[in-house]
This record gives structure tokens, C-alpha cells and sequence, in this order.
């Protein structure tokens, strides 16, 4: 504790280590992905020559209100790369700011909150993700975590408005969704405060508001309020780089549509049991949901969600990686637990597609052991999150 707070107590080895942080993501840059290329840069150049009535056309699987920006960068004629690159890296610093923010909320404490900001910003899947890859996943994780905020300080109101925004932003927002809906439920339940019982509507209602040029332009509703079903259905591979359950199918079974299709739908089915057992017991059964629970519960589902679900990119973990640097402050004496689970997403941004066999069926391996180990941790947290069974406690 004194070591970090004699860093940030001094303002020049503070901002050095912030400056160093805004130097390191210009350096990565220069980098381009294949999403960047083929996808981001497909869009960019539609809008370029179609201009506003391209939003008439489905050019796009993102919602619309992020595609707004990439064609303001057309419109404007601002490298497409650098245009979304920054904007991403400018969400990294708010992103960390609110984590800062969230940890100083539940810990009271200034030190740990200015020392997350610090290491937040020196995550490698965070300034990765941003500046190199150039996705916008510390956009939407920025108002999920800043919805956890106000979640946290009972202010639900813009808690379900910073979270519907993070929803019309991107649908990995849904992990966290469980934990608002038990929020609410308990409030409603045992606080009778049944003015909630309406909050939810914000959602959808922000969610059509942010359509409404897309609409205008031309572009029919009911595709429009369908994007997320399309986008959902849109992969066919049963694991795309995530370090998940599904690592452990063999590589020949991925070519087989109908097997994927069955997994899939099997997948879908159990995660849906596991987190609605999850949803009955913290609404039930948990005797409190104060702020170091609501902490626990969010990196929970983040992690087992992702975990669970079937064609998931190994980026879906981020918002996970986030709640696993708050978690990390929170709770000191469980720091290993945030190492393992940023470490499991590190390595799979690499890939470490290295196949092997095993009776003849071929794995990956990096991936797979990686999957192994972070399994087995996301399931030893999942019993620190829920808590222990009375056998189970000294």
C-alpha cells in the first residue's frame, strides 16, 4: 500500500506512467487486423460512396449507432485506422477512469482507486484490443462498467441508461444482464419499489431511438430490430479463438454443419439453465447483494457466460478482463484469480494454434490447455462468487 500510494502521490511519475501507457498504444497503431481490413474497411468505403442513403441498405451486422461514427470518419475524410483507433483509445482512458471510479466506490479507499486507473491502462488485452485491433469493446464496456457504478450507489435509473447505451453499442453487453435483472428483482421484491418493474423498457427504448436515422434512411424496422439475431446466427464455426468449453471438441468435428448446429443449440440450452439457476439463487437465496457481491456476481457471469455459449471470439472475454482488474483491488488476497483469468485471454489473442492429436482426433493445444486451466478457475471462483456450501466452510 505504500509503495503504490508513493506513485500516485507523485504527480510526475504518474503522468510519466500515463504518458508511457499513450505511447505504447501509438506505437501499435500502425498494426492491422483482419476485421479492420475486411469488415470496418468494407463499411468505411460503402459509406464513402453511398453516403447517408447507404444506411438504407444491410451493408453492415453492427448496429447502426456505431456505424454512425465510422461514417462521420467517411464523411469527413479521416483515415478510417486512425479515426477508429482513437476513438477506441479514448474509451480505454474514460474505461479506466471508471474502474478507478468503481474500485475507489467499494474500497473507500483513493490509493487503490488512482493505482487501478495505473495498471488498468497497462492491461495487454485492454490496449491491445484498442490499438492494434482497432474494436470497440472499451466503448460498450465503458458504459456497462459505468452502469455497475451507479448500480453500486442505488441510482438505477441511469444505471439502466448507461447499460441500454452499452446494449445498442454491442450485444456482448447481454453477459452482464443477469446481474442487472437480480438487482432489480430484489429491489422490487424486497423493497416494494415497484416503480422498477419499468426500468427494463429503457432498453429497447434507447435501443429504437438509436435506429431511428438507420429508419429514415430507409433501411426496413424489422431488420433493423433483428440485427442481433442475425449477427447471432451469422458464425458457423463452434469456437472461434475463445478460451472456452468448446476447445475441447476435436478440430474434424468443426466441419460438420450439423453437429456444429446440435452443439450449438445444446450449448445455448445449458448456459440459459446455468445462469437462470444462478438468476433464482442471488434473487432467493443470497442473503445480501452489497457492493463487494455485486463485484463478485458481475465478473461471474462475464466469465461463465462467454464460457458457456458456443461461437464465441476470444475477444468476448474483455468485459471479464475488466471486472478481473476491479476484482483484483477489491479483493487483494484473491489477486491470482484475476492474473489467471487475464492471462487465459492474453494467450488466446495469440492464438497459439499449435495442433496435436490424441487417438487420432486432433486439438489445439495452446488453446486447449489454456481452456483447461482457465476452466477449472472459473469454476473454483464460481464457488467463491456463490459461496460456500455449509459442508464445504470450516
Amino acid at each position: 500500500m505504500d509503495f503504490l500510494g508513493k506513485i500516485t502521490s507523485n504527480k510526475l511519475v504518474f503522468f510519466s506512467l500515463v504518458s508511457v501507457s499513450v505511447i505504447l498504444r501509438l506505437l501499435l497503431f500502425q498494426g492491422e487486423s483482419y476485421d479492420m481490413i475486411h469488415y470496418l474497411g468494407n463499411w468505411y468505403n460503402f459509406l464513402k460512396s453511398e453516403g447517408f442513403s447507404g444506411f438504407s441498405k444491410s451493408f453492415s451486422d453492427y448496429p447502426p449507432l456505431y456505424l454512425y461514427y465510422i461514417y462521420f470518419l467517411a464523411s469527413c475524410n479521416i483515415d478510417l485506422k486512425i479515426g477508429v483507433k482513437t476513438l477506441s483509445v479514448i474509451f480505454d482512458f474514460l474505461l479506466a477512469l471508471v474502474v478507478s471510479l468503481v474500485v475507489k466506490e467499494v474500497t473507500k479507499n483513493e490509493i487503490l482507486g488512482k493505482s487501478s486507473f495505473l495498471v488498468f491502462l497497462f492491461v495487454p488485452t485492454v490496449f491491445i484490443n484498442s490499438s492494434w485491433w482497432g474494436q470497440s469493446d472499451a466503448i460498450y464496456t465503458f458504459f456497462v462498467i459505468f452502469s455497475i457504478y451507479w448500480f453500486i450507489r442505488e441510482r438505477y435509473l441511469i444505471a439502466m441508461l448507461s447499460y441500454s447505451f452499452a446494449f445498442a453499442l454491442k450485444l456482448q453487453s447481454v453477459f452482464i444482464l443477469p446481474l442487472i435483472g437480480i438487482l432489480l428483482f430484489r429491489k422490487i421484491i424486497y423493497d416494494k419499489d415497484f416503480k422498477l418493474i419499468f426500468y427494463p423498457l429503457i432498453i429497447p427504448l434507447v435501443y429504437i431511438i438509436s435506429i431511428i436515422p438507420s429508419y429514415l434512411a430507409g433501411r426496413d424496422l424489422v431488420d433493423l430490430l433483428t440485427i442481433y439475431l442475425f449477427q447471432a446466427n451469422q458464425y458457423d464455426k463452434i469456437v472461434m479463438g475463445a478460451p472456452n468449453i468448446y476447445q475441447f471438441v476435436p478440430v474434424y468435428f468443426y466441419e460438420n454443419k450439423t453437429f456444429v448446429d446440435l452443439l450449438t443449440y445444446l450449448g445455448i440450452f445449458i448456459t440459459f439453465i446455468v445462469v437462470f439457476s444462478l438468476f433464482i439463487f442471488f434473487v432467493f437465496f443470497s442473503q445480501k447483494l452489497d457492493a463487494d457481491k455485486i463485484i463478485k456476481v458481475s465478473l461471474l457471469f462475464a466469465l461463465v457466460i462467454p464460457f458457456l455459449l458456443p461461437r464465441m471470439h476470444e475477444r468476448y472475454f474483455y468485459m471479464a478482463d475488466v471486472l478481473s482488474i476491479i476484482f483484483a483491488f477489491v479483493f487483494p488476497d484473491k489477486w491470482y484469480y484475476s492474473l489467471v483469468f487475464v492471462l487465459s485471454s492474453l494467450i488466446s489473442y495469440w492464438g497459439m494454434h499449435i495442433p496435436f492429436s490424441v487417438f487420432g482426433m486432433e486439438f489445439v493445444i495452446g488453446l486447449y490447455l489454456v481452456s483447461l486451466v482457465f476452466g477449472g478457475f472459473i469454476l473454483r471462483y464460481s464457488i467463491l462468487a456463490v459461496g460456500y456450501p455449509s459442508f464445504l466452510r470450516d
